[in-house]
């Protein structure tokens, strides 16, 4: 399945891209740096903020934070679809028709190399293909106000909770706020 998300350079303070997701109404967001491109989700970026991270760029680096998920670029491997002609009386011997050739597809692409695979780019936004419905729910939602800090970044709690309370999941984590 595709979706649309936001890009933003590596460079992108954490508060402006919390800001950019909300307005996006998306919960990650697609940056690039020497053609690698990184999915970042708001969880991550919420969590980062608190510990004092500036940047993705810092973010991508820090060493208590795991590393954002690689997006793999769709590679445009041609393949050839096979025009068979009605007339094969007509066609010299051996030859059954044409071929043409036509672009590989995300949904060809997705699953082969990874979780994650890109699409295109469209101005501000990247279309990424995704095979876990799961993510395509929570990366299409708008970003929640509160996650855990833990390594899950939990962002559904059935209390009310309020920064720096305990995770209501009992992991040991505190509760991050964005606002």
């Amino acid at each position: 399945m595709q979706i649309k998300l936001p890009m933003m350079t590596m460079s992108m303070d954490l508060d402006g891209a919390l800001a950019n997701l909300r307005q996006s109404k998306r919960a990650a967001l697609i940056s690039e740096q020497g053609g690698v491109y990184h999915l970042f989700s708001a969880g991550s970026i919420v969590v980062g903020r608190s510990r004092g991270i500036k940047t993705l760029a810092d973010l991508k680096v820090d060493p208590r934070s795991s590393p954002p998920p690689t997006v793999m670029p769709l590679i445009a491997k041609p393949k050839t679809k096979q025009i068979v002609s009605s007339q094969r009386d007509r066609l010299p011997s051996g030859r059954t028709g044409k071929r043409k050739t036509t672009k590989a597809t995300v949904d060809d692409v997705v699953g082969r190399s990874g979780n994650y695979v890109l699409g295109r780019i469209v101005g501000k936004n990247a279309f990424i293909g995704l095979l876990d419905a799961d993510l395509v729910d929570k990366y299409v939602s708008s970003p929640s106000d509160c996650y855990c800090d833990g390594p899950r970044h939990h962002d559904s709690f059935t209390v009310v909770v309020r920064d720096g309370d305990q995770c209501p999941y009992k992991d040991g984590h505190k509760i991050v706020c964005a606002r």
